[in-house]
């Protein structure tokens, strides 16, 4: 059941999963999931919360595009054994390189889903470019702010209860 400004709505029973907001959803689903670094053999994964990264390291972009494959593979393997599925939306590839990448790549797929390449990825809310420099990051997060401040400079001349209520 779930409560809405005092509301209750009609109680039913979990069947699946774990009830959102509940304090042992987060461990579940950690203990759930705390093999799949294990079940890639090449490359690296990391994890946080419900977010996992993967990456490896190559001499040529072919051969670092058949290692992504390879990593993709296994964890396609793991979620279909475990009965995960894997949100294609807010999946991307990064090719790192200190100089300019000038060719095709080769696809990196996801069943029938193709992956795309990009410039640059939001991880962990850091904005990762493919050449590593804070650009991208430092640009999204000042025309953050600057939007903050614009906002605050609207409201500067409203009474003090309604700063304070807008504060706390």
């Amino acid at each position: 059941m779930t409560q809405i400004d005092g509301a209750l709505s009609e109680s039913k029973p979990v069947k699946i999963g774990v009830p959102q907001g509940s304090l042992l959803g987060p461990r579940l689903f950690i203990t759930y999931v705390n093999d799949l670094p294990d079940s890639i053999r090449r490359g690296e994964v990391y994890m946080y919360a419900d977010d996992t990264t993967s990456y490896t390291i190559g001499n040529t972009t072919d051969e670092v595009a058949i290692a992504l494959q390879v990593i993709l593979n296994q964890l396609q393997t793991w979620c279909q054994k475990n009965r995960l599925i894997i949100h294609e939306g807010k999946c991307d590839a990064l090719l790192l390189d200190t100089k300019p990448f000038i060719g095709p790549l080769k696809d990196l797929v996801w069943g029938d889903k193709t992956i795309e390449y990009r410039s640059f990825s939001v991880c962990l809310d850091i904005a990762i470019d493919v050449r590593l420099s804070w650009a991208y990051h430092v640009k999204s997060v000042s025309t953050l702010y600057s939007s903050k401040v614009k906002m605050l400079r609207r409201i500067i001349f409203k009474s003090k209860a309604t700063l304070e209520t807008i504060y706390y």
